[in-house]
């Protein structure tokens, strides 16, 4: 009688693993955002010449040193660009 019973018990032992639910799968999703990163506008603002009346050539030599010192602002301002355009590249 042993024997009969262990037939019918092993075959639902067999049946059970078909009656359990699909083991969870965990994936990992990796989404790409594009960010657009602009320098600050007093980099890449116009350098404002002034325009005053020469007359001598005392005021054009004072003119040009003023014109000079502008312009070295300037580039000081854009190596500021070149500075902050190298920090945020990839390369």
């Amino acid at each position: 009688m042993i024997k009969l019973m262990i037939g019918p018990i092993l075959l639902c032992l067999l049946m059970l693993p078909g009656c359990s639910s699909k083991p969870l799968i965990v994936r990992a999703v990796t989404t790409t955002q594009t960010e657009y990163v602009l320098p600050p506008m007093e980099m890449i603002s116009e350098c404002q010449l002034p325009l005053e009346q020469v007359t001598t050539n005392a005021d054009h030599l004072e003119y040009s040193l003023l014109l000079l010192s502008i312009i070295a602002k300037c580039n000081t301002d854009r190596l500021r660009l070149r500075k902050w355009w190298e920090a945020h590249t990839d390369d």
